[in-house]
Formats: structure tokens, sequence, C-alpha cells
């Protein structure tokens, strides 16, 4: 294993993500080209070329991926746990979630990676302005996962810039006001009439009845012939009222342009849930737009499919929605999960309350949650969680959702004592402590060390069955003694891989209790946001070498794993 100080940093693989068009093009397609060449804009829109941006963390359950093995006999455990300890088959009846060989708690196997940083640093609009427009030096890529569903990969794929004329800010100026912690709206629009043959009509008008509750109005510009767009943008609607939408602006090349015949446009949404301060939150709605009775309409409606490496569907583009809302946190679920959400919103209230202790570099306005059944955890932001207990997704650095699937999250044996609040506050540490960070880095045990250490916060034997697997780790003579571990995060082996997490927590725990939560957070942020080596920053945050702290490090998780 290469030293700490001089080995690489982990990252995945780059690339410009583009795709080779189809030979022909339709006519549509050929309309939609010219008005963006006229308008100086890039064709096909970049961001369809390219993926999304930051970080992606995944914590796939004990089970690993591979054939089901037969039952082993073993001693029965002693309470309070409810699975077995490390290495055993469960002697409890089989379950849809498969039978774990050896206890993972929150696996959370891949490669972290983030946008690169505008010139400017962190983007924000101009003041008094709303809609921003896009930042003119919006890099983003969305992550590419490649691998077996406990190793994943991520691709950062720099994004072509999305402003366009559209996006200007006097273009629309409104007035939101929000009151209480449900976000609830008010809505004036001073915006001049569209060419009422032209989207951005069509845009304006959706905008205003979504922020003013007017389902009516939303759906007023939706071809009545095409009922399954009618029903599309009803879950749209209903949708997005759920998760309290706080701020809605669309725009897309070519919008002002009189239609003359059916028209595909990517719309670009920027939005915000329960405040009006996010930052960077977009996504994207695909349509064809024609001309009915002398006035635009939304013709077609295509959701996402699933993409890993769009993180596509978000949830509310596609699944039809409940959602609940507290101080801090939106928690929503399809139908199959959505009996849990009173149970889970105070848990996540709690979780929320936990991580904002560590959001050192800004705090989220609010921390959105998923709830995911097994076939949901299949679909939703790529898929491929169907052995996970969460994930953290970075839809850009200022907006990283979380996600849990159920039931595996909520019981013992796949999320360890603590359950779900052990895998929400994991979670929403990664989404604290990785707020507006564009550092592009790799996927270490300080990432992991710093969530668990945010997910025992307040119940340290939360941990006893992660330490279960580092010390079983540790006493096979695997270890390097080293504390910052990078390929041992990402291991196709079970052990290796959760103790490694075992190893963060227990380096965390350490540097906090010697140097303070500050200057710890400091020498994290100084390698994870800042891109220094762990010798650099710990001489300039911690004032000692490396080789020193990690020397103590090491003494300290074998004295903590052999107590």
């Amino acid at each position: 294993m290469e030293t700490p100080d001089t080995a690489p940093r982990a990252s995945g693989p780059g690339g410009d993500g583009a795709s080779d068009g189809p030979a022909s093009l339709t006519l549509g397609e050929q309309l939609s080209r010219l008005i963006a060449a006229e308008n100086g804009e890039p064709w096909p829109p970049p961001d369809r070329a390219v993926a999304r941006p930051h970080p992606v963390e995944a914590r796939p359950y004990p089970a690993e991926a591979r054939p089901p093995v037969a039952p082993t006999p073993v001693a029965p455990t002693p309470a309070p746990r409810s699975f077995p300890p490390p290495a055993a088959v469960p002697s409890s009846p089989p379950v849809t979630w498969g039978q774990p060989s050896v206890y993972r708690p929150q696996t959370y196997q891949p490669v972290v990676t983030r946008p690169t940083a505008p010139s400017s640093g962190l983007w924000s609009p101009p003041a008094g302005a709303w809609p921003p427009p896009y930042p003119p030096d919006v890099l983003a890529a969305r992550r590419e996962r490649r691998g077996a569903a406990i190793s994943l990969l991520v691709i950062a794929i720099v994004v072509a810039v999305l402003a366009t004329a559209g996006f200007a800010a006097s273009q629309v100026s409104r007035r939101v006001v929000a009151s209480g912690a449900l976000g609830a709206v008010t809505h004036k629009s001073a915006t001049p009439p569209a060419n009422p043959l032209a989207l951005k009509s069509v845009l304006n008008a959706q905008t205003t009845a979504l922020l003013a509750g007017d389902r009516a109005g939303f759906l007023a510009s939706v071809d009545p012939a095409e009922q399954t767009t009618v029903a599309a943008y009803g879950r749209l609607y209903a949708n997005l009222r759920a998760l309290h939408v706080a701020a809605w602006h669309q725009s897309a090349p070519g919008d002002s342009e009189p239609l003359t015949q059916s028209t595909p446009f990517h719309i670009q949404v920027s939005y915000c849930f329960v405040v009006t301060t996010c930052q960077a939150v977009y996504a994207q709605l695909s349509v064809t737009a024609t001309v009915r009775d002398g006035r635009a309409v939304i013709e077609t409606y295509k959701p996402p499919t699933t993409s890993q490496r769009f993180d596509e569907p978000i949830p509310w583009q596609t699944a039809t929605l409940t959602a609940v809302t507290g101080p801090r946190v939106v928690v929503a679920a399809a139908a199959a999960e959505s009996s849990r959400l009173k149970q889970v919103l105070p848990i996540a209230q709690r979780a929320a309350k936990v991580a904002d202790l560590y959001a050192k570099w800004g705090r989220p306005p609010v921390y959105v949650v998923y709830l995911a059944g097994p076939t949901d955890a299949r679909t939703w932001f790529g898929g491929g969680l169907e052995h996970s207990t969460g994930e953290a997704i970075g839809l850009s650095a200022t907006d990283i959702e979380v996600m849990v699937v159920l039931p595996a999250a909520a019981e013992s044996r796949f999320a360890g004592p603590g359950t779900l609040g052990t895998v929400l506050q994991h979670e929403m540490g990664h989404v604290a402590t990785l707020y507006g960070d564009e550092q592009d880095s790799g996927h270490d045990s300080l990432i992991e060390g710093i969530a668990e250490y945010v997910a025992y916060n307040g119940h340290p034997s939360w941990a006893t069955y992660r330490l279960d697997n580092t010390r079983e780790y540790v006493a096979s003579g695997k270890w390097s003694g080293q504390c910052y571990l990078t390929k041992e995060i990402s291991s196709s082996d079970v052990l290796t891989g959760s103790a490694a997490y075992g190893i963060g927590y227990l380096m965390i725990k350490r540097l906090i209790a010697k140097y303070g939560l500050s200057k710890t957070l400091d020498f994290w942020a100084g390698v994870e946001r800042e891109g220094l080596n762990t010798l650099t920053s710990s001489t300039r945050y911690l004032g000692a070498s490396w080789s020193s702290v990690n020397a103590d490090c090491a003494t300290y998780v074998r004295h903590t794993l052999h107590a």
C-alpha cells in the first residue's frame, strides 16, 4: 500500500461524456439545432451530453452480490443482537434481502467525486435576482457507476455552459413569501406575456400556477387530448407541492420561438424545496410541444429512464409521492413506504440536528430524504441499491439528497444497533460535510470516518457491530497500520471494506479527543475540500507531522479494539 503522504488521490476516470448523435436527424431535431445555432447555444443540450456532479455514497448491507450459500450452524447469539456476529450466517428464516455472511452495516462503497470548482468559487445569483441565470461557469458532472452493487465507481465529467439568454434575471420579477416550517408559498408575477405560440408562454404560466397552488392553471397548458401527459403533469404537480416547492423556474433553448409543428425540448428547471435560498438545484424535463387552437401546449412528457450515469430519475420525476416536512427535513415516499413517514420524520429531524453540528462550511437549507422500497432502490437515482441501506446522492455541490432503503435500513441485522437513526445520521453527515464542496477527491477513510462519527454521535454503542468487523480484520494481520485508507474502503472483500470504515471512525474519534473538533474538521477539510495531502494538512492544521499523527492513531485503534 502506498503511504498516505505520497499516494495519488483516488478519483474516477474523467471524460467529456459526449455521445455520437444519430446519422440523421428528425425535422424537429434539425429545427432545435438551427435555433440553438442562432442563439449561440450548444446542441444537443449539454446536460444530456454529460453526467451530473458530486459525491455519491452507497451503503450496501451485509449480503454480497453473490449466490446464496448454505446456512452454517452457529451458536445462539446473546441479546440484544438480532442478527449474527461477523462471518456467521443467520439462523432466522430467510428474508428477501438475502443472508449476510459477514455483518457490514451501512457499507459505503463508491468513490466520492466532486465537480471542479468554477474560477470564481461557489456561484450565487445576483443580488435580488430570481430566477437566477444559470451560472456562467457551471461545471457539473453526473456520476457513472460501474461494477457490482457493492463496488461503484464515479466518473466526473465537465459540463458545458448552461446559461442562455432566456435565464436573464430581468426576464421575471416575482415575490415569493414563505411562512412557517412548511414553506407555504404565495406568488405574484410581473412577467410580460410571451408569444402564445411559443413554449415560453407555457413555462411562464406553469411556474405561476405551481407556486400559487393552482393545479388547474398548471395543467391548462397540457394538451387535454393527451391523457397520459395530463396524468404525468398532474403527478408532477402533486409531488412538487407535497415537497413544498418554494421556487421554480423553467427555460429551454428556443422556447421564445413560435411553434409551427411538434418540437422536442429539454426544459431546464431550477428549483428549491421549503426555502428560496438554495443554490444550484437543477433538473430536466423532456417534452414535445405543439400548437392547438392558436396556442402552444405540451404534447408529451418523457420521464427519465433509469440511468446510473445521470442519477435519474429523481423520484419526484416519476413516482407518486407523499411527503412530510419538519423544520430541517423533507421526507418523501411512494405508496409502498408512505405508512412509515410519520415514524421516520422525528428520527430524520434528530439526525439533521446532529449533522448540523458538523456543517462548518455552510449549513444545508434543508435535508431531502426519500424512503425507497426494494423496487424503488433499483430505479431511483440510477438504481443499483437493492443490496444497500442508503445512499447520499450529490446532484450538485449544494444539492445532496438522501435515500434510505427499507426495510433493511430499519433492521438491526442490516443497519446495526441504531437502525434507521444510524443510517440517516451517516448519510446526513455526508450532506453536512460535503455541502458546497467542489474539490475533486477520492473515496477514503476520512470521508467515511467523519460520516461514521456523525452516525454514532451520542450513541457509541451503535458502533459495536462495525468495530466487531474492525477487530476481526486487525486481528487477521491484514491491516497496514495506516489510518488513512483508500483502496480498502472500496474493497470487494466485505470484511476489509467494513473494517476500513471502522478505522476511519476511530481515527476521527481520536483526532477530536486529542486536537478538538474544530482543528479536526480543519484537517479533514484540508484533505477533502482543499485537496492537500495528509502531511501538509496535518502540519498546517494539527501542528504535527502526519507520521506522528498516524502512529498515535494506530496505537489508539489497537488499544481500543483490544480493550
